[in-house]
Order: structure tokens, then sequence, then C-alpha cells
């Protein structure tokens, strides 16, 4: 009974430990579920702020600058979007008209020709000079072009400050906008300043390889991509700021190891009341063996023996014999069922036969 009570524990306990367990992982994955939300939502918002600005941008080029390129109205266009330069560039890169100091066509420019779709650069240049260089694509009668402006990095940064610091803060993370080369370009609680490289190399290598997980010292991130630029949206937050929610964890396993010991020690207890009672019963069971030799066997003897003395001897005798199946019958309902084997009941030395010696007479002691 014991071992099916501690093997029924056992099997009681592992059921809760794997439900606890399963409900533990489970709120750990909603919780990082969650913030790999926020990470998208911020990128979703971010994105449609770009795409909205794309389509903006690309129906004034349309509307300005399909025909030929008035200088002037460039040096407008730039001074009214703040922009440190304005270019056009027809379909094979050829440009047809910008605004002084605008440098030659980068990266973005070719990508925009190839695909035919807007896209923003990384930071060019660094400190006040440092450029992010949006080339957007756009038809006219003559064929494609593409519109080119040169942003500042700092009114960039005051649009993301703006964006990202009005969604719903989650786990005190820290929000940040950097380039393919980690350059940071805007965001909420940020630890690195604008124009210069996320100072967290752990986290860089951590976003080049997935979109969200562990990395560092205990630390967690979630990512998001902008659509058209080499641009991510990064959240990270320590874990204990992720899982304080449910940071009450190590109370439901104290719970359950109190819940074992008490189960333990019942199963304890119930072994200490099964041996009392086993012994109990053996007692009980000794004394009513010991009532019935003493009843049954030995006053049999103490009888054939009196008989004897009073020079009976066939009456002893059968006293004698009486006694001796009453013995058998004993010592058969004592062994129930047991198996006996040959000789198991047989003396090894045999029992001492010799009359005791009469004692000397009282005047010879």
């Amino acid at each position: 009974m014991t071992i099916v009570g501690a093997l029924l524990a056992a099997l009681i306990l592992g059921v809760f430990a794997y439900l606890i367990a399963d409900s533990q992982s489970q709120d750990k994955e909603d919780v990082e579920k969650r913030f790999q939300d926020v990470a998208q939502v911020s990128g979703a918002v971010t994105n449609g702020i770009f795409q909205s600005a794309f389509q903006s941008t690309r129906t004034q080029a349309t509307e300005d600058f399909s025909g030929p390129i008035d200088e002037r109205t460039l040096a407008q266009f730039a001074q009214q979007g703040q922009a440190q330069y304005v270019a056009v560039y027809d379909a094979k890169g050829g440009r047809l008209g910008a605004t002084p100091g605008a440098p030659q066509p980068g990266p973005a420019v070719d990508t925009a020709r190839k695909t035919g779709e807007p896209r923003l650069s990384d930071v060019m240049g660094t400190g006040e000079q440092a450029t992010i260089e949006f080339a957007i694509p756009y038809d006219t009668p003559s064929g494609r072009r593409i519109f080119v402006t040169g942003s500042p990095t700092k009114p960039f940064a005051d649009f993301l400050a703006a964006s990202l610091g009005q969604l719903p803060d989650f786990a005190d993370a820290e929000t940040v906008m950097v380039d393919s080369n980690g350059i940071v370009l805007g965001g909420d609680q940020l630890s690195s300043p604008v124009g210069e490289m996320l100072d967290d190399p752990e986290l860089l290598e951590a976003v080049q390889s997935d979109q969200s997980g562990d990395y560092g010292d205990d630390r967690y991130f979630a990512s998001s991509t902008i659509t058209n630029t080499p641009f991510k949206i990064v959240l990270d937050t320590d874990k204990s700021d992720l899982y304080e929610s449910i940071s009450g964890r190590a109370v439901t396993w104290i719970i359950f190891a109190a819940f074992a010991l008490a189960l333990l020690g019942g199963l304890y207890f119930l072994r200490r009341a099964l041996m009392t009672t086993n012994e109990l019963q053996r007692r009980e069971l000794n004394e009513r063996h010991a009532v019935e030799i003493n009843d049954n066997i030995i006053q049999g003897l103490a009888l054939a023996k009196y008989q004897l003395q009073a020079g009976e001897g066939k009456a002893s005798a059968d006293q004698v014999a009486e006694t001796l199946r009453e013995a058998q019958r004993l010592v058969s309902n004592l062994l129930g069922d047991a198996e006996v084997q040959a000789g198991q009941l047989r003396r090894e030395i045999a029992a001492e036969t010799s009359r005791p010696e009469e004692p000397p007479p009282e005047g010879q002691r």
C-alpha cells in the first residue's frame, strides 16, 4: 500500500509540475509575443508615415518637375522641406538639375532606378553634415525620373522621437531606429546619441541574425523592418522588466513544494500507521496462539503428567496422544497454505529424552 501510495503521489506531483511549467512557459511566450507586437506596431506606424511621405513627394515631383527643371523651384522645395539638397536624375542616372552642393547619386538612387520603388539610404557623412537620402522614382511624359532629397538627421530624429514616443511603453524598453550600419537615427529612451553607432555590439549582432530573442546578459530584443529602407525599429529591455508581470512564478513553485512536502509527510505517517497496525495484529495473533497453546497443549501435558503420577498409565498415554494431535492441528493452522519442504520441521539437534536426576533426600543434602 505504501509503494502504491508513493507511486500515486509521484504521478500526481509529476502532473502538477508539468502543468505549472507548461503554464509558466505559455505566460512567458505570451509576454514575448506582446513585446514583439509592440515592435511590429512601431514599425508599422513608422512605415505608414514613410509611405505617405513617399507618395506626397512623388505627387509634388510629378507636378513640378515633369518638364524642364527650374533650379529656383528646386531651391524653394529644398527650403520648404529643410533639405540640404535636391536633385533630379533621368532613368539612366544622368543629372537633370540640382541645388548647389548636391553630391553624386548614391546607392539609394541606383536602387530606385532598378526597382522603380522609393528608397532611403543609410546615413551619409557624419556630424552636422550627416544626411539621409530619399530617392523617389516618378513617371513623366519624357520617361521615368528620380527625385532626390538629402535630409539632415536632426529633423529625422525629431520626427522619430515624436512618433515613437507616443506609442505605449512596454517593459521600460528602449525604442531605436538604426540603419544597416548600426547608426542611430532616433527613437525613444535612447542609450546612444543620434548619428552615432549604437553602443551595444551584442544587440547589433543579434539584430543582424534574428528578428527577436535573447541576447547579451539577460536581455531581450524584438525588431521590425521598414519597407523600402535599410532601417529597422529595435526594442530592447532587461528580462527582469520584460517578465515583471509574471514575476510571481516563484510563489507557485513554493506552494508546489509545500504541497509535495505535505504529501510526502502524509505518506510517511501512513507507513507508520500501517506498521503500527501490523504490529498490533501480530501481537494479537501471537497472544491468541499463546492462549491456544496454553489451553490445548500445556494443560493437556499437565493433565497427562498428573495421570501418570496417579498410576493411570493408559489414561496418561491417551492424553499425550490427544495433546499431540492438538499440537499438529495448531502447527497446521500456523503454517496455513505455506509450502513446507521435507525435513523443514525437523530439529537439527535431537531433543533431550533422559529423565532429570531425582533430587537427593533431605537428609543427604
